[in-house]
């Protein structure tokens, strides 16, 4: 049976180089190309790059370790990129908001241009409610 096996692998030609990529649902996407009629190929999903059939010439294929490795090497690159990326977007936004709450809680500065206005505006509020009375 082992001789059928390495029959069945040596008629298998081989995938030597993928572009990997993610498609627009966000899925991981290998591109290549058959390696028999040179179709432009590609495989989603976690079964990637373990051996494939093109659907023109029917030619099984099997992709190259190597290949196979840098693909892996590549899309957990890529998930950790994405990761941190997540993770300093949350930061930011932790951050932004212990400021916006540090400058609710900071005392304002008042100048004394700006006193006599709260001074005199708050008479007048008080005034108009009827709280203070004038005697005139």
């Amino acid at each position: 049976m082992a001789s059928d096996e390495t029959k069945k692998t040596s008629k298998r030609r081989v995938v030597e180089m993928v572009k990997a990529s993610r498609n627009w649902k966000g899925a991981y996407q290998a591109d290549y190309e058959c390696p028999s009629c040179k179709a432009p190929l590609s495989s989603v999903g976690d079964t990637l790059l373990e051996s494939d059939d093109c659907p023109n010439c029917k030619a099984t294929f099997a992709f190259a370790p190597d290949v196979q490795t840098a693909y892996w090497s590549h899309k957990q690159d890529v998930e950790l990129k994405a990761e941190e990326k997540r993770r300093a977007a949350e930061q930011r936004k932790q951050d932004a908001a212990a400021e916006r709450e540090r400058m609710e809680n900071y005392p304002t500065m008042v100048t004394p241009g700006r006193l006599i206005i709260m001074v005199v505006q708050t008479l007048l509020q008080n005034i108009r409610s009827n709280r203070i009375k004038l005697k005139l």
